[in-house]
């Protein structure tokens, strides 16, 4: 654009009332106007699977199990105490994108990460159990099953999995409730399971979306290795900004707009000015376009 453009003219500006891009088109028209800021916003939810990149080299590379024991130890500790919150965090940022406002990364981050530091740990927590144990139930109900030759034991690995499933469209809508509202965790819980009822069809498109980008992944590491250093920059923000774009609104439309109304007020969320406030009117698309590339004429001066 800069290199056909002339910033010496200026167009007619933005009109005030014109209509508004919705669903597919909002979202890829906020995705490439955010892209960079969601590629920094991957780079700093990075920082927080360090410990879990420790507790891998330990299991894989150390020969010392005493040695190994502690450091696995520890950084699995850490990674858990700082999942929930930072993925919170993350969250935080994704629903100002999606509402269209602004954001400023690391001051966003660190306040969303301390203000619901409680609930987040115990959202994280719940995930960290949870996604264990299908992992477990993968990997050891299909040799029970080849051990004790009955297929029935098939049964508890698809209620394991299907509990995973649902636990994960639980979490598209707990931490983004734990930064929006200031409910107590119990209600976040029941809240989300409502939601995830009411809304389970955005939830399948953010579930087949989060599945179709950790495969692609997964699929590039197979024949890359190198691929494992886009990791820093993508997917999880990409995936977060997705769910965040789908779900926030069920939110707002079940528990934040009721709760404004019931107070009589409206959702400052909702940032429709009404006329008799406005100060200064928009003149976007109303002005005259400028040319400023006609030489000036030159004025006389006076000495």
């Amino acid at each position: 654009m800069g290199l056909f453009y002339s910033y010496k003219k200026a167009g007619a500006g933005v009109e005030k009332n014109a209509s508004k891009k919705r669903g597919i088109a909002l979202y890829f028209e906020i995705f490439i106007r955010k892209f960079w800021k969601l590629l920094e916003v991957n780079l700093l939810y990075s920082v927080f699977f360090i410990p879990l990149i420790f507790a891998f080299y330990a299991f894989f590379f150390m020969t010392n199990v005493y040695l190994k024991m502690i450091v696995m130890t520890v950084s699995i500790i850490v990674f858990a105490l700082v999942f929930g919150p930072a993925t919170a965090s993350v969250f935080k940022i994704m629903r100002n994108y999606s509402l269209e406002k602004n954001a400023f990364i690391l001051t966003d981050f660190k306040r969303a990460f301390s203000e619901n530091y409680k609930k987040s740990l115990a959202m994280g927590i719940i995930n960290l159990v949870v996604f264990l144990s299908v992992y477990a139930s993968i990997k050891v109900y299909p040799v029970m099953v080849s051990y004790y030759n009955s297929k029935l034991i098939y049964i508890p690995m698809i209620l394991c999995i299907s509990i995973g499933i649902a636990v994960i469209f639980i979490s598209f809508y707990s931490y983004l409730l734990i930064v929006a509202t200031d409910v107590s965790f119990k209600n976040v819980i029941r809240n989300s399971i409502v939601l995830t009822i009411v809304a389970m069809k955005k939830n399948i498109i953010s579930f087949i979306v989060t599945i179709l980008i950790s495969a692609a992944f997964v699929v590039l590491t197979i024949y890359n290795l190198y691929t494992l250093v886009a990791l820093i920059f993508v997917p999880a923000s990409i995936i977060m900004f997705t769910i965040t774009f789908n779900s926030y609104p069920i939110i707002q439309k079940y528990v934040i707009n009721p709760y404004y109304e019931q107070k009589g007020e409206k959702n400052p969320e909702l940032d429709d000015v009404d006329e008799e406030d406005v100060v200064f009117e928009d003149m976007g698309g109303k002005e005259q376009p400028i040319d400023n590339t006609k030489s000036k004429s030159k004025k006389k001066t006076i000495s």
